[in-house]
């Protein structure tokens, strides 16, 4: 047995995982998710708007209502779940409430769902959504950040973490409508120039956010990273509000 391995099953038996369902600690052991709880996450399928990726009532429709709208400077973006309860409740504990853990199954769970789409793609580089460093601070982590390393090592893709910065406080945009979210992104993303990956040819770009709203956290930053000669940006993310058609 790796030494990596036998540190992971004592680190497991004094400070169990928990499950990003239920909150408890994972039954069985030695899982990112109880085994009972894994069935009640369900995936995105079915007819889904060709440019979000979220679900779409009208099977006639390759676009949901708000990219119809909305021209979007990503190319296209992927959400692995429909937000609902469950996944507010799990989202708002990895974000706030320290559980780095459930980084593992949510990268897991994007592997095993995108993994065609992602071959598809071919991404030179995982870039996950910044943080603003006072945020940074208080929360100690970037949850999409731990996802994006999580995927790397499942895709061998490298994770570019230090590329893209958040250089400006901005409110929650949970608060706010769809064109009061772009203005509140404005300005709030750069590249970092002191970044390796500045001086390199990225010819595809992967974005990991957690949540999908309106496609505006996507929209900025691929805006930011074509500016600098980044070719096409894609954009996968943990959930997705329901698509308005």
């Amino acid at each position: 047995m790796e030494l990596g391995n036998l540190s992971e099953m004592v680190l497991d038996a004094i400070y169990p995982k928990r499950c990003p369902v239920c909150g408890e600690a994972v039954n069985p052991a030695g899982r990112d998710i109880c085994e009972a709880c894994e069935k009640i996450l369900v995936p995105v399928r079915g007819n889904i708007c060709s440019k979000c990726g979220r679900p779409v009532r009208d099977v006639n429709s390759r676009l949901c209502d708000n990219c119809k709208r909305i021209p979007h400077e990503y190319d296209m973006a992927r959400v692995l779940y429909p937000y609902n309860q469950i996944l507010k409740r799990s989202l708002s504990a990895f974000k706030y409430h320290g559980r780095r853990e459930y980084a593992a199954f949510f990268a897991r769970s994007i592997y095993e769902h995108f993994e065609v789409f992602i071959n598809m793609i071919g991404p030179d580089v995982i870039i996950p959504v910044p943080v603003y460093k006072d945020r940074l601070r208080v929360r100690g982590y970037n949850q999409a950040e731990l996802v994006a390393d999580r995927l790397s090592k499942l895709t061998g893709i490298p994770a570019a973490n230090d590329f893209l910065l958040r250089v400006k406080h901005t409110e929650a945009q949970k608060l706010l409508g769809p064109d009061a979210r772009r203005k509140n992104l404005a300005g709030a993303f750069a590249v970092n120039k002191d970044s390796d990956w500045y001086r390199q040819y990225i010819n595809s770009a992967l974005i990991i956010d957690d949540i999908y709203t309106t496609g505006s956290t996507g929209d900025v930053c691929a805006e930011v990273l074509k500016a600098v000669g980044v070719g096409k940006v894609y954009f996968i993310c943990i959930a997705g509000v329901e698509a308005d058609c």
